[in-house]
């Protein structure tokens, strides 16, 4: 364990990391310890490399401020979210009951396929109400809690619906390709119906 957190990049304050979940591309993932008040967390960091591009920054921490905004029961509850010394971080809740992709594998029932498409449409609902997109969802980004309690996570890539920010663009395609719907292919402007196809294509796959 003590290997593993050797080459942490960063010290946040009020928060000890205490072992490695997981890692991919310039992110990882930490199970950690909030001090005060005293709670087990998750704590992403991410790592722009040598040159950080300060843009980039920005959209990280707004993906914590748009999460935070939400207090929603079935979307992911951030603690504290920021920069230091050019990495960002994000502090949230634990989901020890793993994600949807792994359920899918093993098979759901109908009546939790249903269960699960409420849950998460009553979050996007809630999400779509405030005019933010998510823009990303799929299997994976809908985790559970140990009570069975699914919660929608990953809001890296979502705006709000009027942005004008190059993310937004027409001709700017970020996501999943596939549970991108038709507009967003082809670079078109996007509303709440493209997280709404993507619930879809999640739905049937669930079937």
């Amino acid at each position: 364990m003590a290997d593993e957190l050797q080459d942490a990049p960063i010290k946040i304050p009020n928060f000890d990391l205490v072992r490695e979940l997981g890692r991919g591309g310039m992110s990882r993932v930490y199970l950690g310890r909030q001090l005060e008040p005293k709670r087990e967390v998750a704590i992403k960091i991410v790592s722009p490399g040598s040159a950080p591009d300060p843009a980039f920054l920005a959209s990280l921490k707004q993906e914590g401020d748009t999460v935070a905004s939400l207090n929603h029961d079935n979307v992911i509850t951030v603690f504290a979210c920021g920069v230091i010394e050019n990495h960002y971080y994000l502090c949230m809740e634990v989901l020890p009951g793993g994600d949807l992709a792994k359920r899918m594998e093993t098979g759901l029932s109908p009546d939790e396929a249903v269960e699960v498409m409420i849950q998460i449409g009553s979050a996007l609902g809630h999400a779509h109400k405030r005019g933010i997109l998510h823009r990303d969802i799929k299997p994976e980004n809908v985790m559970f809690h140990e009570s069975g309690k699914a919660v929608l996570v990953d809001f890296g890539i979502a705006k709000e619906a009027d942005s004008t920010s190059s993310f937004t663009q027409v001709g700017a395609v970020v996501g999943t390709p596939h549970y991108m719907s038709p507009e967003r292919c082809l670079g078109k402007p996007i509303d709440a119906r493209s997280d709404l196809y993507a619930m879809g294509v999640m739905f049937f796959e669930m079937l």
